[in-house]
């Protein structure tokens, strides 16, 4: 619920709620749980894609994480490589996240681009140049959420 005050203040409860009043499709994924269970965010977020959205007509797919839900998506994605429907990950205070997982070459048709708004300060005066956000190869932006 990444719970943070109650469920009306802090939770995805009210997210959730403004995304159907959209008429925005909306799936839940926990990747989180026990070490003893390797690989599992890999293997749960695999089979939400191939169970609900793999056959849909959804056009779009757009994904909101929190914390290890960043990297977990990040790491899950190269597992779609023919699908060229996940067009943004918004991630909010995600940690070990880097361009490392982003294809070296260029790719004309662009990819999915990860904006992580995070709460640290350093980020404060960092800012992303027009070109950055335009040019179709900018995957990872890193912004301050104070």
């Amino acid at each position: 619920l990444i719970l943070n005050e109650s469920l009306e203040v802090g939770s995805q409860i009210p997210y959730i709620r403004r995304a159907l009043v959209n008429d925005w499709g909306v799936v839940v994924c926990s990747t989180n749980t026990d070490e003893e269970f390797r690989d599992y965010p890999l293997h749960h977020l695999c089979s939400v894609y191939e169970q609900l959205l793999k056959d849909s007509t959804i056009q779009r797919f757009f994904v909101v994480a929190h914390s290890r839900g960043g990297p977990d998506i990040a790491h899950t994605l190269p597992h779609f490589k023919d699908e060229n429907r996940f067009e943004l990950v918004c991630l909010t205070d995600s940690v070990g996240l880097d361009d490392s997982f982003c294809p070296s070459e260029k790719q004309t048709s662009g990819g999915t681009v990860f904006i992580n708004w995070r709460a640290d300060s350093k980020l404060q005066s960092a800012a992303i140049a027009i070109e950055d956000i335009l040019e179709p190869y900018s995957r990872m932006h890193q912004i301050y959420a104070g």
